[in-house]
């Protein structure tokens, strides 16, 4: 399906990319920034002579953003149903990973499954909303996204300016005021730290960096440090997650590896389970079943009838017509994702990461997509 619209002053747009860069609209403020997986050529040359900010990352010290505008705007954009304040941040990100409107929709979709089954089976009611954990939740989209599904969120970053941003993005969303606990840790001590309190969570988000820093001296290294923290997840949602995505823009890490680790965490965690129930006797297992079903009713599921999806998260352009720079024509994502699952590669598309995702069978029956 195909609408035409003039791109609003408060939205944000990716114009077009090719040669390792993309062309992004901020509102009324024209960016370029590397892309380098976009080999190829631009496809509307027009669009990027008028530009207010490069950033070049190959400048001595470090990148940096090459502008006329001071100090540096923080415009305010509209984007999948988030309002978001974004930056032009030293490292070069602007506090948005447009690519992961996927992931967003895939969490809305959870929700809305999980209230479909409840209403079709009111014998068993739900005990409580879902329990949503946003592990590396950088400015908030993946939080906002399910507290405006009516989830509780627990989101966690190590660095507390980013989960500032997050907040202010909650409050231009109109979601300030949601069951939300912002968390500034290091990710791998905080896990554990819940497992150890107790604590469970029907819905796992991960999007981990390649390389960052969380307090003190602690480090993160996604090779290194990846696989300890999925098997950990796993004991945090008892094996049986509602939902559990795991994404990363990381060179070299495609969908079938990140799904291969995902799958072969989770059987470490059954051998941890059968483990803890041989040695701790009738009355852990007797705990394991009481709380099998952390969500109200979602039952264990054997991971032979899990909805698994996995696939690359890709810049999606609009595309201008021949007469006007300012006009676009867009074409419906959701038309378009079938075919990119299949084919891996889309006119108008280029692969920003890879993601994947596991949904409980139960709710995946709830939806016509997932």
């Amino acid at each position: 399906m195909e609408t035409r619209q003039r791109i609003p002053a408060d939205q944000y747009t990716l114009l077009d990319y090719g040669n390792g860069r993309r062309l992004e609209q901020l509102g009324t403020i024209r960016i370029i920034r590397p892309a380098p997986a976009a080999l190829k050529p631009e496809m509307f040359p027009q669009l990027w002579k008028a530009i207010d900010a490069v950033y070049d990352s190959q400048r001595a010290g470090g990148g940096s953003w090459i502008t006329q505008l001071r100090p540096l705007p923080e415009p305010e954009v509209d984007y999948a149903g988030i309002r978001f304040k974004l930056m032009l941040a030293p490292t070069g990100q602007i506090g948005l990973f447009p690519e992961h409107r996927q992931v967003w929709n895939s969490i809305r979709n959870c929700a809305l499954a999980y209230r479909a089954r409840s209403a079709q089976h009111p014998e068993s009611k739900p005990r409580r909303m879902l329990r949503v954990l946003n592990l590396f939740g950088y400015t908030g989209a993946a939080t906002i996204a399910a507290l405006q599904s009516g989830c509780e969120v627990c989101h966690v970053d190590a660095a507390a300016s980013v989960v500032n941003r997050a907040k202010q993005n909650a409050a231009l969303s109109g979601v300030a005021g949601g069951p939300v606990r912002w968390i500034v840790d290091d990710v791998l001590k905080f896990v554990r730290r819940e497992i150890r309190r107790g604590r469970r969570y029907d819905v796992i988000i991960v999007d981990p960096p390649s390389f960052g820093r969380g307090g003190g001296t602690a480090t993160w290294k996604i090779q290194r440090d990846l696989p300890g923290l999925l098997a950990d997840l796993w004991r945090l949602c008892r094996g049986r997650p509602a939902l559990f995505i795991l994404s990363a823009h990381t060179d070299g890490l495609s969908p079938d590896e990140l799904q291969a680790m995902l799958l072969a965490s989770r059987r470490d965690y059954s051998r941890y389970e059968y483990a803890e129930q041989d040695l701790a006797g009738q009355e852990i297992a007797d705990s394991i079943r009481e709380s099998r079903d952390v969500s109200g009713y979602l039952p264990k599921f054997s991971m032979q009838h899990a909805r698994l999806k996995s696939g690359h998260l890709y810049m999606r352009r609009f595309e201008p017509e021949q007469d006007s720079v300012d006009c676009f024509t867009a074409t419906d994502g959701a038309d378009k994702e079938s075919v990119i699952n299949e084919t891996g590669n889309a006119a108008g598309h280029s692969v920003a990461g890879s993601y994947v995702g596991l949904m409980h069978p139960l709710l995946a029956d709830h939806l016509t997509v997932y």
